[in-house]
């Protein structure tokens, strides 16, 4: 069920779940274990972090393609936009 309550019904489980409840339950289990509590900080470094850019990005293969990243995307779109301006002139 989606947050708004509305039912959502064409999920395909993974065939090692056998009910909805139980994918939730052994992902619950899964982000409450020792190992993701050592070491989300790491995660949390690659997705928001210090080496989400730059040489640590470079340093830890944490890349992705430049339009990935919102601000950039906006950028581009502004680019793109004033590019078409100065032909139209």
């Amino acid at each position: 069920m989606k947050q708004t309550g509305e039912i959502v019904s064409n999920v395909i489980l993974p065939k090692w779940a056998i009910s909805p409840e139980e994918f939730i339950f052994k992902h619950r289990e899964a982000l409450e274990s020792e190992y993701v509590s050592e070491n989300i900080n790491k995660w949390i470094d690659l997705i928001w972090g210090e080496k989400q850019r730059g040489e640590k990005a470079i340093s830890g293969l944490n890349l992705y393609y430049f339009l990935t990243y919102e601000v950039l995307l906006i950028n581009e779109i502004i680019f793109i936009n004033k590019m078409k301006k100065l032909r139209e002139m």
